[in-house]
């Protein structure tokens, strides 16, 4: 199975440095409001790093749920240096996997003394709409990937995050398979400067339509996106020592087409639009 990365969240390793530069120690959010869209905009430049890292971790979310189809155990054990990163711990961690209902369920807990993170991984093969607990000659995988990551000593600059991923894949008796489904991610920053305190709150809410990934010569291993699109909106808090939270609201619209990325992205009467190569579909 494709190794997974527990702490695999939209923008976490860019939300360190990017909201560092964003909110600073000492100086006000100043917030552009002019009409024209600046790139150079350290609210745009935060969003398109946060953007960028939700593209990057759901076409991993992709490859892994495919992984499934060959990696996942049926006899529901799971080998922890396949599916997770790091030591397991067996006095403080958990892990198990089952099958009841249909579904293949494999959870992961870790419980350390700075912080504790779980996933859960739900997998359903289907036939013809009937679960089955093998993946042959399914046509059908429907993938549920939840995540949590939270800190013990909350005092301290710190980042905490909850997302929920839920996917259909559909078509996989055929070369193309359509990926549907939602993203929902929230992520709970707190920065503790010399001489003030600032928390940043980003509220992410995903819907993905008609994703198709094409099948290469040795399967499901690849997840570039021939075409389909997302439409998100997402919403950051700013709130600096005992001011009023500063609430920004912003629209995402993603556009795939043979590994190319078009991204729109809307604040007011802002739009910035900008294409990024993301990767190259098999050629079967």
């Amino acid at each position: 199975m494709r190794s997974y990365k527990l702490v695999l969240v939209l923008g976490v390793t860019l939300l360190v440095g990017l909201f560092a530069m964003f909110v600073g120690c000492g100086s006000d959010n100043d917030k552009s409001t002019g009409n024209t869209a600046d790139y150079n905009d350290p609210e745009f430049v935060v969003m398109q790093g946060e953007v960028n890292g939700f593209v990057d971790s759901t076409l991993e979310f992709f490859t892994n749920g495919l992984s499934n189809i060959y990696g996942l155990a049926t006899d529901t054990v799971v080998d922890p240096v396949q599916y997770a990163p790091g030591p397991i711990d067996t006095i403080t961690d958990s892990i198990s996997a089952t099958y009841a209902g249909g579904w293949h369920v494999v959870y992961i807990g870790f419980n350390r003394s700075s912080f504790y993170s779980v996933l859960r991984d739900s997998i359903q093969f289907l036939k013809d709409g009937q679960p089955q607990q093998t993946a042959s000659d399914l046509d059908n995988l429907l993938y549920r990937h939840f995540w949590t990551y939270d800190v013990i000593d909350t005092a301290v600059t710190h980042q905490s995050f909850v997302g929920n991923a839920r996917y259909s894949f559909a078509g996989l008796n055929t070369t193309q398979a359509t990926i549907t489904g939602t993203d929902d991610w929230q992520a709970h920053s707190k920065y503790v400067c010399p001489d003030s305190t600032v928390w940043w709150d980003v509220n992410i809410d995903a819907a993905l339509t008609d994703i198709v990934v094409k099948k290469s010569g040795i399967g499901w291993v690849e997840s570039c996106p021939s075409c389909g699109s997302v439409s998100a909106t997402i919403q950051t808090v700013y709130k600096k020592d005992t001011d009023f939270p500063d609430t920004t609201s912003w629209a995402v619209n993603l556009t795939f087409s043979d590994g190319n990325l078009y991204s729109v992205v809307t604040r007011g009467t802002s739009t910035w639009t900008y294409n990024r190569q993301l990767c190259t579909p098999p050629s079967y």
